[in-house]
């Protein structure tokens, strides 16, 4: 659903909007590239349960409730003999999706259930020349799954008040196959959430509530398996998050508050094994977290209060295996739960908040680097914490 307010006509200031997905009401999309010669291929493939997308002027007000029951599924898969530019992949799905973008006032509730089901994004890349000479560009995989996702975006106040809760199980799955092929970079990225709340406005203050719980099971993996040379370096990377909620104000002051509980099993895997990386970085991530916020402003106090409650087990795992290049960072970070709270150093604002964490979930990263010729350095870090909280300033330079 498309909703819209001409600058030019009488503003529409009242929008509502209810979508169900019923059990058996699946959603399906698949993208299937066979290719022999090209100069680029691009395979692409998006499921929505619901989605709702707004755009407005002046002040407004919207009510927005959604629920899917059934299976959402995007498949994209590239496959190629001969590529002489680039070869992309990239499948997304998401269960119950809302977007609205605002200038002036925004006043919002939402209701997001996202029960019962899968939420699957699957992108996959082969190509598979078998002449070691040969060579390509840029190899791009990525896969994005989210059972419930809220987003709004605009210039003036923001209140928000949103409802996430998530029984479905959500995986991304990003995979790299190139064989005996040489290219300019080689990439996977495969990021997966069960609730997500993000919000950003310029001028006037965001009072955000978050309500997010998640019970399904979360997982990312991101596989680069790389025989020839990624010249200007390979990158896999997987991110998993059992509820995630953000706020930036660029321009005024931020309240975050409310609740996130995730009891489901939040597990991130990334792995690479290249070749040879000779003008570039061979670079694995993988990052789980249970529950995440964060609030950053400039121009304004912060001030950050959401309770945070993971019992559900959080691993992080990254393997690389990597010829010679110009180094090699290899990294696994796993949390229960993390909030953030960040201000400008150079303004007189507050930063302050009141931030109770429980976790009892078994959180573990792993990392491991294996490397065949030289590299100039070779970094490898494996970072698990049960429960993280950040009180900062910054300067308003960047810097």
């Amino acid at each position: 659903m498309w909703l819209s307010a001409a600058s030019y006509a009488a503003p529409i200031n009242n929008g509502q909007n209810t979508q169900e997905g019923a059990v058996g009401g699946d959603v399906t999309s698949e993208t299937v590239l066979t290719l022999d010669q090209a100069d680029d291929g691009v395979a692409l493939a998006t499921a929505q349960g619901n989605s709702v997308t707004g755009d407005y002027y002046d002040e407004t007000a919207f009510a927005n409730q959604q629920s899917m029951a059934a299976d959402t599924r995007a498949r994209a898969q590239a496959n190629a003999t001969n590529i002489y530019g680039g070869l992309n992949s990239s499948g997304v799905a998401q269960a119950n999706s809302a977007s609205l973008i605002h200038e002036g006032a925004l006043d919002m509730t939402s209701d997001q259930t996202a029960s019962g089901s899968t939420v699957e994004a699957i992108a996959l890349l082969r190509l598979d020349n078998g002449d070691p000479d040969a060579y390509t560009g840029d190899l791009t995989t990525v896969a994005q799954g989210t059972a419930n996702a809220l987003e709004t975006n605009g210039y003036g106040p923001q209140s928000v008040t949103a409802r996430q809760s998530s029984s479905a199980s959500v995986r991304a799955e990003a995979r790299s196959d190139v064989n005996s092929v040489n290219s300019r970079t080689a990439s996977a990225s495969a990021v997966s959430a069960g609730n997500s709340q993000s919000a950003r406005t310029y001028g006037g203050e965001a009072h955000i509530g978050v309500d997010q719980t998640n019970s399904g099971a979360i997982t990312s993996v991101s596989d680069v398996d790389h025989e020839g040379d990624a010249i200007w370096g390979a990158t896999s990377s997987a991110q998993s998050v059992g509820n995630t909620a953000q706020v930036l104000n660029d321009d005024g002051a931020i309240r975050i508050d409310g609740a996130q509980i995730n009891t489901g099993g939040v597990s991130a895997s990334a792995s690479l094994s290249v070749y040879g990386h000779d003008e570039g970085l061979a670079l694995g991530s993988s990052n789980a977290v249970g529950n995440t916020a964060l609030a950053s402003a400039l121009g304004g106090s912060v001030y950050s209060g959401v309770t945070q409650t993971n019992s559900g087990d959080v691993s992080a795992t990254t393997l690389v295996n990597a010829g010679a290049g110009k180094g090699v960072v290899a990294s696994a970070t796993a949390m229960g739960n993390a909030q953030s709270a960040y201000i400008c150093s150079a303004c007189v604002t507050a930063n302050s908040g009141t931030i109770n964490q429980i976790n009892s979930g078994a959180i573990s990263a792993r990392t491991q680097v294996t490397t065949q010729g030289y590299n100039p350095y070779v970094t490898g870090s494996a970072i698990a914490v049960g429960n993280a909280a950040t009180f900062s300033s910054r300067d308003p330079g960047g810097h």
